[in-house]
């Protein structure tokens, strides 16, 4: 379990373990009230035990506790190294999963104490950073390619959507982005792409209905694999699966984001459809 410190410039992080095993062992104590001191022994977080309730995370945040994890950069080591702590390793606890780790930190930053911002810089890529270098699948599942190489050194546009053939994806963001493929080119993009958490069948069968054959390139991120890489993984299970990805837009060129707009509830669109886009350009 975690807290963060973060020096505003650079957004360099500090990510801390000990502090939600503290808030847990608090809360099972009955120890609530007032500021508290590091338990000499806390309780680990035990199976089945839920995602730390708001009263334990806003303790969380008043705790001051020696850090255990300096300099980590990514929510994946957060959750190695909380893991791989020795009690943790029999089949007593419950793991943390990235979901939930995640989650735990971006409650945390709608409190006044922590800025969302650094939250997002950094679990997810930003303005400025170069494009992941991570797999995905074009025309088959044997069809792997590198998303960075895809793009290469020209300005293009990657925009990902919830699922093939849903509703909004269907008819409304594929579409505005096959529709002003002509604008786009004229604005100097080389490449258009569409990415979903859909197998590479189910991508270019949904691109042809569409007829975006010869505009946007219908990109299978089977696995999840890009989205958790660009930090717009979300759990959808009971409606599309556990792993899709936010609704975005971004521009690359020279193999750099140079823009970044990731819808607020994930699944609107207002700053992500095409319209948008091209007065970025």
């Amino acid at each position: 379990v975690i807290t963060i410190d973060f020096p505003v410039d650079p957004p360099q992080v500090k990510l801390w373990t000990e502090l939600v095993r503290e808030a847990h062992y608090r809360h099972h104590s009955g120890k609530l009230s007032g500021r508290a001191e590091p338990s000499p022994h806390p309780k680990p977080w035990p199976m089945k035990q839920a995602l730390l309730t708001r009263e334990e995370q806003a303790l969380a945040r008043q705790q001051e506790i020696l850090t255990m994890c300096n300099g980590a950069l990514s929510v994946d080591h957060i959750i190695e190294q909380f893991n791989e702590r020795p009690e943790r390793k029999g089949q007593a606890y419950r793991m943390m999963n990235r979901d939930e780790a995640f989650r735990l930190l971006e409650d945390a930053a709608k409190s006044n104490d922590i800025h969302l911002y650094l939250i997002w810089k950094c679990f997810s890529v930003a303005v400025g950073d170069a494009l992941p270098d991570v797999a995905v699948r074009e025309a088959d599942p044997g069809d792997k390619k590198s998303l960075r190489d895809i793009f290469g050194n020209d300005k293009g546009i990657l925009f990902g959507v919830p699922g093939a053939f849903t509703p909004t994806c269907d008819q409304s963001h594929l579409p505005g982005f096959i529709r002003d493929y002509d604008k786009l080119q004229q604005k100097g993009v080389k490449t258009v792409a569409c990415m979903a958490v859909n197998d590479a069948f189910v991508m270019q069968a949904w691109g042809k209905i569409k007829g975006a054959d010869g505009k946007v390139r219908m990109l299978s991120d089977v696995d999840g694999d890009a989205a958790k890489a660009l930090g717009t993984d979300f759990d959808a299970s009971g409606v599309l699966g556990p792993i899709r990805t936010k609704r975005f837009a971004a521009i690359i060129d020279n193999g750099k984001i140079t823009d970044l707009e990731v819808e607020p509830d994930g699944t609107g669109l207002s700053c992500s459809r095409s319209s948008n886009i091209m007065e970025k350009l």
